[in-house]
């Protein structure tokens, strides 16, 4: 089982790596999630603004590897699993896995930006 999930993620990786080629030619994480088709549509007429589903033309292997990936981010990161179950609660299972695919698009961006390896996300409780 664990030999499986460790060649998963391998070839995860390599396939996302080999997709971006270099990082530097996104200028920031947010067109680096568009590129990878996590980022919602925006159309604005005026002050009303609507937003859409995915966008279509995008890479279709980082998006369906990142969101194949979080079934196993979610075991492994208690921040990203808390935050899962959060959205889980309001909406449906395929909404919440891609929001998850969104927050590790924007982390794998910062993460090859800065030349560091991935940290997990503690889950912060606040009280009032």
């Amino acid at each position: 089982m664990s030999y499986r999930r460790d060649r998963q993620t391998y070839f995860s990786g390599l396939l996302i790596f080999s997709e971006i080629g270099d990082i530097s030619r996104f200028s920031s994480a947010k067109n680096f999630c568009s590129y990878a088709g996590l980022a919602p549509t925006t159309r604005q007429t005026g002050a009303t603004v609507y937003h859409g589903h995915l966008k279509r033309d995008s890479n279709r292997y980082i998006k369906w590897v990142l969101i194949e990936a979080v079934d196993h981010i979610i075991e492994k990161d208690p921040g990203l699993r808390y935050r899962y179950e959060r959205i889980l609660r309001k909406k449906v299972k395929n909404k919440a896995r891609v929001a998850i695919a969104q927050k590790l698009c924007v982390s794998i961006y910062y993460m090859l930006k800065n030349k560091q390896v991935y940290r997990t996300r503690e889950r912060k409780l606040f009280f009032r």
